[in-house]
Protein backbone atom coordinates (compact mmCIF):
# COMPACT_ATOMS: atom_id res chain seq x y z
CA UNK A 1 0.00 0.00 0.00
CA UNK A 2 1.67 3.39 -0.63
CA UNK A 3 0.05 5.84 1.76
CA UNK A 4 -0.12 9.26 -0.17
CA UNK A 5 -0.23 7.92 -3.25
CA UNK A 6 -1.09 11.01 -5.80
CA UNK A 7 -1.69 11.99 -9.38
CA UNK A 8 0.59 14.92 -9.24
CA UNK A 9 4.22 13.31 -10.53
CA UNK A 10 6.14 15.56 -8.67
CA UNK A 11 5.08 14.78 -5.14
CA UNK A 12 6.54 11.83 -3.06
CA UNK A 13 3.53 10.06 -3.44
CA UNK A 14 3.17 10.16 -7.03
CA UNK A 15 7.34 9.45 -7.56
CA UNK A 16 7.16 6.14 -5.09
CA UNK A 17 4.39 4.49 -6.60
CA UNK A 18 5.73 4.86 -9.89
CA UNK A 19 8.73 3.11 -8.77
CA UNK A 20 6.86 0.36 -7.49
CA UNK A 21 4.71 -0.22 -10.81
CA UNK A 22 7.96 0.63 -13.50
CA UNK A 23 10.23 -1.88 -10.89
CA UNK A 24 8.04 -4.89 -12.29
CA UNK A 25 6.69 -5.54 -8.36
CA UNK A 26 3.98 -8.59 -9.33
CA UNK A 27 1.92 -8.12 -6.26
CA UNK A 28 -0.79 -6.47 -5.94
CA UNK A 29 -0.18 -2.48 -5.61
CA UNK A 30 -2.65 -0.68 -3.41
CA UNK A 31 -2.80 3.68 -3.70
CA UNK A 32 -4.15 5.22 -0.73
CA UNK A 33 -5.45 8.77 -1.40
CA UNK A 34 -8.91 10.20 0.17
CA UNK A 35 -9.40 12.70 -3.48
CA UNK A 36 -8.73 9.99 -5.81
CA UNK A 37 -10.40 7.07 -7.46
CA UNK A 38 -7.57 6.26 -9.64
CA UNK A 39 -3.56 6.66 -10.04
CA UNK A 40 -1.76 4.90 -12.67
CA UNK A 41 -5.04 2.92 -13.47
CA UNK A 42 -5.14 1.59 -10.30
CA UNK A 43 -8.14 1.73 -7.73
CA UNK A 44 -7.60 4.34 -5.39
CA UNK A 45 -8.43 3.68 -1.32
CA UNK A 46 -10.01 6.70 0.50
CA UNK A 47 -8.57 5.33 3.68
CA UNK A 48 -6.32 2.39 5.51
CA UNK A 49 -9.59 0.86 6.74
CA UNK A 50 -11.50 0.29 2.96
CA UNK A 51 -8.03 -1.68 1.69
CA UNK A 52 -9.30 -4.62 0.71
CA UNK A 53 -6.60 -6.85 2.56
CA UNK A 54 -3.98 -6.45 4.52
CA UNK A 55 -1.17 -5.09 2.48
CA UNK A 56 2.57 -7.15 3.59
CA UNK A 57 3.84 -3.59 3.11
CA UNK A 58 3.02 0.51 3.57
CA UNK A 59 5.20 3.07 2.30
CA UNK A 60 4.25 6.04 3.88
CA UNK A 61 4.45 9.19 1.92
CA UNK A 62 2.66 11.83 4.79
CA UNK A 63 4.25 14.25 6.92
CA UNK A 64 5.82 14.03 10.12
CA UNK A 65 2.48 15.00 11.61
CA UNK A 66 0.35 12.37 10.23
CA UNK A 67 2.99 9.72 11.21
CA UNK A 68 1.59 8.21 14.43
CA UNK A 69 -2.11 8.45 13.40
CA UNK A 70 -1.30 6.23 10.43
CA UNK A 71 0.89 3.59 12.05
CA UNK A 72 -2.55 3.08 14.50
CA UNK A 73 -4.53 3.17 11.75
CA UNK A 74 -1.71 0.53 9.58
CA UNK A 75 -1.22 -1.64 12.78
CA UNK A 76 -5.92 -1.49 12.88
CA UNK A 77 -5.46 -2.95 9.53
CA UNK A 78 -2.90 -5.52 10.45
CA UNK A 79 -0.05 -4.15 8.43
CA UNK A 80 2.76 -5.32 10.15
CA UNK A 81 5.75 -3.67 7.77
CA UNK A 82 6.00 0.49 7.32
CA UNK A 83 8.67 2.58 5.46
CA UNK A 84 7.82 6.36 6.39
CA UNK A 85 9.97 8.72 4.06
CA UNK A 86 9.36 11.90 5.95
CA UNK A 87 11.45 13.58 7.65
CA UNK A 88 10.79 16.04 10.82
CA UNK A 89 11.79 13.73 13.47
CA UNK A 90 14.85 13.75 15.43
CA UNK A 91 16.80 15.56 13.50
CA UNK A 92 14.85 18.77 13.90
CA UNK A 93 14.72 19.49 17.19
CA UNK A 94 12.83 18.69 20.61
CA UNK A 95 9.43 18.64 18.93
CA UNK A 96 11.11 16.08 16.30
CA UNK A 97 12.41 13.85 18.84
CA UNK A 98 8.91 13.70 20.21
CA UNK A 99 7.05 12.88 17.19
CA UNK A 100 10.31 9.91 16.56
CA UNK A 101 9.74 8.88 20.36
CA UNK A 102 5.77 8.75 19.72
CA UNK A 103 6.62 6.38 16.33
CA UNK A 104 8.92 4.06 18.51
CA UNK A 105 6.30 3.50 21.01
CA UNK A 106 3.47 2.58 18.54
CA UNK A 107 6.04 0.56 17.22
CA UNK A 108 6.91 -1.27 20.31
CA UNK A 109 2.97 -1.02 21.14
CA UNK A 110 1.94 -2.87 17.61
CA UNK A 111 4.94 -4.87 17.13
CA UNK A 112 5.73 -2.80 13.97
CA UNK A 113 8.71 -3.01 11.91
CA UNK A 114 9.75 0.35 10.43
CA UNK A 115 12.63 1.66 8.14
CA UNK A 116 13.01 5.08 9.03
CA UNK A 117 12.01 7.76 8.88
CA UNK A 118 13.58 10.24 7.18
CA UNK A 119 14.76 7.35 4.87
CA UNK A 120 14.68 6.87 1.20
CA UNK A 121 13.65 3.58 1.55
CA UNK A 122 14.48 0.33 -0.41
CA UNK A 123 15.34 -1.48 -3.51
CA UNK A 124 14.98 -5.29 -3.43
CA UNK A 125 16.13 -6.51 -7.07
CA UNK A 126 15.64 -10.31 -6.43
CA UNK A 127 11.84 -9.38 -6.04
CA UNK A 128 12.12 -7.40 -7.54
CA UNK A 129 10.57 -3.95 -5.76
CA UNK A 130 11.68 -0.56 -5.59
CA UNK A 131 10.36 1.66 -3.20
CA UNK A 132 12.36 4.68 -2.99
CA UNK A 133 12.00 8.23 -4.49
CA UNK A 134 15.46 7.98 -6.03
CA UNK A 135 16.38 7.32 -9.57
CA UNK A 136 16.60 3.25 -9.62
CA UNK A 137 19.37 1.63 -10.82
CA UNK A 138 18.96 -0.60 -14.32
CA UNK A 139 20.85 -3.37 -13.50
CA UNK A 140 20.49 -6.01 -10.84
CA UNK A 141 23.65 -7.74 -9.69
CA UNK A 142 25.11 -9.29 -6.31
CA UNK A 143 26.35 -6.34 -4.44
CA UNK A 144 23.64 -5.60 -0.60
CA UNK A 145 24.24 -1.60 0.49
CA UNK A 146 23.16 -0.48 3.78
CA UNK A 147 23.01 3.22 4.03
CA UNK A 148 21.67 5.39 6.87
CA UNK A 149 21.63 8.12 4.45
CA UNK A 150 19.60 8.64 1.54
CA UNK A 151 21.66 11.29 -0.20
CA UNK A 152 24.96 8.84 0.21
CA UNK A 153 22.38 6.41 -1.61
CA UNK A 154 21.07 8.70 -4.45
CA UNK A 155 24.72 8.90 -5.53
CA UNK A 156 25.53 5.49 -5.15
CA UNK A 157 22.13 4.60 -8.00
CA UNK A 158 23.85 7.54 -10.04
CA UNK A 159 27.16 6.22 -9.71
CA UNK A 160 25.99 2.58 -10.94
CA UNK A 161 23.77 3.65 -13.65
CA UNK A 162 26.96 5.47 -15.19
CA UNK A 163 29.68 2.55 -14.10
CA UNK A 164 26.82 -0.28 -15.06
CA UNK A 165 27.05 -1.73 -11.76
CA UNK A 166 24.16 -3.73 -9.95
CA UNK A 167 23.06 -4.72 -6.86
CA UNK A 168 20.61 -6.95 -5.05
CA UNK A 169 19.21 -5.16 -2.36
CA UNK A 170 20.03 -1.27 -1.35
CA UNK A 171 18.35 -0.40 2.26
CA UNK A 172 18.15 3.17 3.27
CA UNK A 173 17.93 3.76 7.24
CA UNK A 174 17.25 6.92 7.77
CA UNK A 175 16.79 7.89 11.71
CA UNK A 176 16.84 3.96 12.59
CA UNK A 177 14.07 4.71 15.06
CA UNK A 178 13.38 0.85 14.97
CA UNK A 179 15.04 -1.09 12.69
CA UNK A 180 18.38 -0.71 12.53
CA UNK A 181 22.25 -2.11 10.73
CA UNK A 182 21.74 -5.32 12.92
CA UNK A 183 18.14 -6.03 12.04
CA UNK A 184 19.76 -5.71 8.12
CA UNK A 185 22.47 -8.07 8.46
CA UNK A 186 19.86 -10.69 10.05
CA UNK A 187 18.08 -9.96 7.36
CA UNK A 188 20.43 -10.83 4.80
Amino acid sequence: AVIGASRSPVKLGAIVLKNIIESGFPGKVYPVNPNADSIYDLTCYKDISLLPEAADLAAVALPASLISQTLMQLAGKGIKNAVIFAAGFKEAGEEGEKLENELKDLAQKYQLNVLGPNCLGFINNLCPINVTFGKPVKLSGNLRFITQSGAIAASLFDYCNYAGLGFSQFITLGNKAVLNENDILEYF
